[in-house]
């Protein structure tokens, strides 16, 4: 095979992936659009649903509230009314909780929420000193869906898909977190740093 044959198979084997390349971002595009596409369906209904979606949102806080020392101490059952609720759950600050939250701290079950935390978030500590708010499963889930919701949203609003075929910087706190506790803790952004997918 003469050189230049060689270096002309070259240039077309490049051009091939080229295009295939192209392809595949295009379908993955595709693909990705319609998911958001769909995300954002589902926020239209909850819109147009927002009191039923909230009571069912209500329905579960009581239900997995039911299970936990705290809810046993201020009579939270399964299916409540939202009327009962307020009149048996006073509004708490953060000194009020400090006694649930240093059980959580000492790794005991079952306090705020069922099981025991995966995280404790750290606020800045700018009112009254560093606070630490339990991170469950459930809750780093729920951080997690609101920003796909976000997302679908701005998509929706814009049209433009050019963040999603770009790399993006995330700013967030240290994602090393402290474990000198029962229960690893740091910033809520260095948390959800951590659970964040690697798409290469």
């Amino acid at each position: 095979m003469h050189i230049q044959e060689f270096l002309g198979n070259l240039q077309q084997i490049g051009a091939q992936k080229d295009v295939l390349v192209k392809f595949i971002e295009d379908i993955s595009l595709f693909t990705i659009r319609k998911y958001f596409g769909y995300v954002h369906r589902s926020i239209e209904k909850w819109k147009i649903e927002a009191c039923s979606e909230q009571d069912k949102v209500f329905s579960t806080l009581t239900k997995m509230g039911a299970k936990t020392e705290f809810g046993s101490a201020h009579g939270i059952e399964p299916g409540m009314s939202y009327h009962q609720y307020r009149k048996q759950v006073p509004i708490h600050n953060y000194e009020k909780l400090l006694p649930w939250i240093e059980k959580i701290q000492r790794g005991q079950e079952d306090i705020l929420w069922p099981g025991i935390p995966l995280y404790l978030a750290t606020t800045s500590g700018t009112t009254s000193g560093e606070k630490f708010i339990p991170v469950t499963k459930d809750s780093l889930k729920r951080g997690m869906k609101s920003t796909t919701l976000c997302t679908a949203s701005y998509l929706e609003e814009t049209q433009d898909t050019r963040p999603l075929q770009k790399k993006m910087v995330i700013l967030s706190a240290n994602p090393i977190l402290k474990t000198d506790k029962t229960i690893p803790y740091g910033k809520i952004t260095g948390i959800f740093n951590n659970h964040i997918p690697n798409v290469y």
